[in-house]
């Protein structure tokens, strides 16, 4: 047992005077291994290269030893100055300490910190790689080379366009019948495909290489990469003729990572998904192919216009394409969905940066009542559709100045809702839709209890935006139509002010219209809509048992927040007694419908203002008409009797007429055809002297009535049959050409109007006055 341990004890210890002999002798000879393995180098290399300092490096890694060369600096094979293949702050070469011990100087790995390396290809399609002669006979030196090991730390690597920095990255390999065969493991960040391009995530890749330096032809199998939290499968392929190649799989990459280096343009950069896809990738000539399954998933966008992020379902299949900086997406079959909302098709030609894409299919389906609070992005919270479908079916593209091309079938079936009030309505139409025009080949509608159908058409739907012309005709039949005035609030004049460059022609047919108490049947108009005028070419319509037609217009003035309103109404043989009904004895009791018989017959020119809240404003009202009343009655006229019952009491009439007589004779009134011109202006409707032929005797009428309710009217008595043979203080009543007259000023309020005798002086003045007026009237005719 004691002989034993001396033994080990001796072995021992000639192992350690061993070692230390050979470490001792390692470094005594220092300068020589240095030496032998820097000769080495120099005549192995083809090109020229620098060495800052070198260091030998024992006690770091026993028993592996590192010869530490700094500053580092190779030149390429290109034969260009500016060629560096290499520079690195540090390149360790190791060998084995016991070998060095026998005099080999075998570098069997090596290491590099804080490195450069550019690979560059020629025009001729070498590379910058042949830097390297390997041994043979004549060039036999110290020192071998048998590298199986390769570590790089904080590097970076440029390969023409592409680059990558390699934080850690091991490899290890050999050198056989000048074929590399090489296991690569590590980390890549910043890894780009193009100099400009944005980088890509970083990966963890385990890579198997073969190098054949004769042909200069490369392989790299890739069995496993976890990159963007997904794995991949790849294999790259190099050779000098067509360079390089790529193709690969990839399966559950999450979207976030895909979508910021597509560089997308708004509001499709706004796009989030939580969405994994899976698909596979080639690389070939500088360009990128990429076919991805995206399966169904939720995703959000949130363009400017709609203030809010939209989410919904999507599953596609994805093709795309990177060549030249640039993206090209096709999808060969998309499927979203949100509340409300179905949208299938395909995307054809779909540039990302831009947001264009060539003609696509593409089918979208609605269902109001699930899109719910939707509606406000698209319409007014009093018109939003609560029930109804809708869809569309064609081809959209867009091209890069953003504008839309079209063409397609939609139908809206059934939309319904409510107004703020309650009043239910209900939408249904079907048409076409294109880049020239959205037709609404045939609609039917429900507002409220009117029922209305017809046609319409706006020119360059796709290409409208807030303020640019709107160009367009509609035709709308109507069943009946009702008015009645809004409690909401007052619709504003620049509201209905169209831009500029806008044209819509426009017709109407209504079988019946309700405003109040008065009733029109079968209308018909059309007109023209236009930036600051709106025309009605013509009116007609049945009304009161008799026809109303006519033309006008409305002129806005934008710069003064008002519009002038012109018309030009034709009447004919309207029913008096109905007209007074209509319109509530035109809110006055002293001439009531009860009291008339008759047709009238008018026409003229009328003018006034609106002012913002299109309001009308009664200053600037103005008439001019020329109006007949045939087959005329007036029965029981309040105002005659108080007429009569003035005279009654007036004792110093009574020694000329009968006042008795003539309330009997007024009672109803029977007169002959009546022409008389009517002009309206300063809130006050002025009546020329009229005659007016009657069965009871000839009367005068002259006058004004004021908007207020102000009135003053002269009427004249023919008094043949109902003067006294007897000449009262007055003397004789002169016969003016009309007859004897004599003369009741009728003025005060028209609710309680006050009667007194019209003196002389005055009659003759409105006498004198009357030929001057008629020739007024005429010339005013003549301009409108």
């Amino acid at each position: 047992m004691k002989h034993s341990l001396r033994w080990i004890l001796l072995l021992v210890l000639l192992t350690f005077l061993s070692v230390g002999g050979g470490l001792l002798w390692i470094v005594q000879h220092e300068e020589e291994a240095e030496s032998a393995v820097l000769e080495s180098i120099a005549s192995h290399l083809l090109t020229d290269a620098h060495i800052g300092d070198v260091t030998l490096d024992i006690w770091t890694d026993f028993p592996h030893i590192s010869l530490r060369l700094e500053d580092v600096v190779l030149m390429g094979s290109s034969g260009s100055p500016s060629d560096t293949l290499l520079k690195a702050d540090q390149l360790q070469l190791h060998c084995n300490a016991f070998q060095l011990l026998r005099g080999q100087y075998q570098i069997q790995s090596a290491s590099m910190e804080g490195g450069f390396i550019s690979l560059l290809s020629t025009p001729n399609g070498s590379w910058n790689t042949a830097v390297w002669k390997t041994d043979n006979a004549e060039n036999q030196s110290e020192a071998s080379f048998a590298i199986n090991g390769l570590t790089l730390s904080q590097c970076e690597v440029q390969m023409d366009e592409m680059s990558m920095r390699l934080p850690d990255m091991h490899i290890t390999g050999a050198w056989e019948d000048a074929i590399l065969n090489a296991t690569i493991e590590g980390t890549v960040e910043q890894f780009r495909l193009q100099r400009d391009a944005a980088p890509l995530p970083e990966a963890a890749v385990l890579l198997i290489a073969q190098w054949n330096e004769s042909t200069e032809n490369a392989s790299i199998q890739m069995p496993r990469a976890k990159w963007m939290e997904g794995q991949w499968q790849t294999e790259i392929l190099y050779d000098t003729a067509s360079g390089w190649s790529c193709e690969g799989t990839f399966d559950d990459i999450p979207a976030r990572f895909v979508l910021p280096w597509l560089d997308l343009s708004k509001p499709y950069n706004s796009l989030e998904s939580n969405a994994l896809l899976s698909g596979q990738f080639t690389w070939l000539d500088g360009e990128l192919g990429m076919q991805a399954t995206l399966p169904k998933q939720t995703w959000s966008i949130a363009p400017d216009e709609f203030n809010r992020r939209i989410e919904g379902q999507v599953e596609a299949s994805i093709w795309a394409k990177y060549a030249q900086n640039h993206w090209r997406i096709d999808v060969p079959k998309y499927a979203l969905e949100l509340d409300g909302l179905k949208l299938d098709g395909t995307l054809n030609t779909f540039n990302p940066e831009r947001g264009s894409f060539e003609q696509s299919l593409i089918n979208v389906q609605l269902d109001a009542l699930q899109l719910g609070q939707w509606w406000d992005v698209v319409f007014d919270e009093e018109v939003q559709p609560t029930n109804g479908s809708a869809n569309w079916k064609g081809h959209l593209a867009r091209n890069a100045q953003s504008q839309l091309t079209a063409d397609g079938l939609w139908e809206v079936a059934n939309w319904s809702g409510l107004e703020d009030d309650g009043s239910p309505w209900e939408f249904t139409g079907n048409g076409t839709l294109d880049h020239n025009a959205l037709e609404i080949e045939r609609f039917d509608a429900h507002w409220g209890e009117d029922y209305f159908s017809g046609s319409a058409g706006i020119l360059d739907p796709l290409s409208w935006q807030s303020g640019r012309p709107i160009r367009g005709h509609a035709e709308i039949a109507l069943e009946s139509w009702s008015y009645a005035p809004s409690t909401q609030e007052p619709l504003l004049l620049s509201q209905l002010h169209l831009p500029a460059g806008s044209r819509i022609d426009w017709s109407v047919s209504c079988e019946r219209a309700h405003y109040s108490g008065w009733t029109l049947q079968n209308i018909e108009a059309q007109g023209r809509l236009e930036s600051d005028l709106w025309k009605v070419h013509r009116f007609q319509s049945e009304t009161l048992e008799g026809q109303l037609s006519g033309d006008g217009q409305i002129l806005f003035i934008p710069e003064e927040d008002r519009a002038v309103v012109q018309w030009h109404p034709v009447a004919t043989a309207l029913n008096l007694p109905s007209l007074f009904q209509a319109f509530d004895n035109f809110d006055q009791a002293t001439l009531r419908a009860e009291h008339l018989t008759g047709a009238l017959t008018a026409s003229g020119s009328m003018q006034f203002d609106w002012n913002h809240t299109i309001a009308w404003l009664p200053d600037t009202f103005e008439m001019l008409a020329e109006a007949k009343v045939e087959q005329g009655a007036l029965r029981k006229l309040e105002a005659f009797e108080a007429i009569a019952q003035y005279l009654r009491d007036n004792r110093m009439m009574a020694p000329l007429l009968d006042p008795n007589d003539l309330s009997q004779r007024l009672e109803e009134v029977v007169f002959q055809p009546l022409e008389t011109p009517i002009y309206v202006a300063k809130q006050s409707v002025h009546i020329p002297a009229v005659q007016i032929r009657s069965s009871a005797m000839n009367i005068s009428l002259e006058g004004s009535y004021a908007f207020n309710g102000a009135m003053d009217y002269t009427l004249g008595f023919a008094m043949r049959d109902l003067r006294s043979t007897e000449e009262g203080q007055f003397g004789p009543i002169e016969d003016d050409g009309l007859g004897q007259q004599f003369f009741i000023q009728m003025h005060g309020n028209v609710a309680s109007p006050e009667y007194r005798w019209d003196r002389e002086a005055q009659r003759n003045h409105r006498k004198s006055n009357f030929q001057r007026e008629k020739e007024l009237l005429k010339s005013l005719f003549k301009r409108s």
